[in-house]
């Protein structure tokens, strides 16, 4: 209910509803909800709701709701690492969306196995979740 009416709020143009907004987001993310540490993430990630664009908060809250179960935090996350040349990091993090049922993380691991990037193993491993 906090992230719906924290939701509601950022489309107002007042800016005392964005402050109410990012409070009820934090709140809610500080409570457990994957839901608000992602909607958090993208709006330091966009500059929105009153708050500067930040690369460090993006990657606060995506990890945030990464380990609390947000399949696209998990994602974004993994695509950063690998970019990065984490490959270790990047691909725990595409197995853990593809165990939770993520097709394109399936469809990237496979990629990656192709490529001789990812074990057998491993990939066999994720691919018995499906």
């Amino acid at each position: 209910a906090m992230c719906r009416y924290a939701g509601y709020l950022s489309k107002s143009f007042l800016p005392e509803d964005h402050r109410r907004a990012l409070e009820l987001l934090k709140e809610a993310s500080e409570l457990g909800s994957f839901e608000a540490a992602f909607a958090l993430a993208c709006l330091y990630e966009e500059g929105k709701c009153g708050v500067a664009k930040c690369r460090k908060k993006v990657r606060e809250y995506h990890l945030i709701a990464a380990l609390r179960g947000c399949i696209v935090s998990q994602q974004k996350l993994a695509n950063e690492e690998l970019d990065r040349g984490n490959y270790e990091i990047g691909f725990l993090w595409l197995k853990t969306a593809a165990k939770a049922g993520d097709d394109l993380a399936m469809t990237s691991l496979r990629g990656s196995y192709e490529k001789g990037l990812v074990s057998r193993e491993a990939y066999n491993d994720t691919a018995s979740y499906k």
